[in-house]
């Protein structure tokens, strides 16, 4: 199939542990959701050039999703307070974190 040539499909060490451990504490594997869509970094080169803020930009919000029912109900910019170099769209274990954990760089 050349549609998917050269895709891998390799899961790392340290992910699988994860998910092994869900699956025996718990049946089953979660992974977090925020409930906002059409996330996209907005480097602070990019933020210059459109003159918009560095950070992320939020393009929706489910109606129904724990951004919403925490407040959050607007599309725009946004920034951590420690700047935009500070910010990252998705660290790469926030997927792995337990519930209710902070998820940081």
């Amino acid at each position: 199939m050349p549609a998917i040539e050269g895709m891998g499909f390799a899961i790392p060490s340290n992910q699988v542990k994860a998910i092994v451990e869900q699956l025996i504490a718990k049946g089953k594997v979660t992974y977090p959701f925020l409930g906002v869509f059409n996330l996209k970094d907005v480097p602070p080169e990019m933020a210059q050039w459109y003159n918009v803020p560095a950070g992320v930009y939020v393009g929706g919000v489910f109606p129904e999703g724990p951004a919403a029912k925490g407040g959050y109900s607007a599309r725009g910019f946004h920034h951590s307070g420690g700047g935009p170099e500070s910010l990252e769209l998705c660290p790469d274990n926030a997927f792995f974190k337990p519930e209710g954990a902070r998820a940081t760089g």
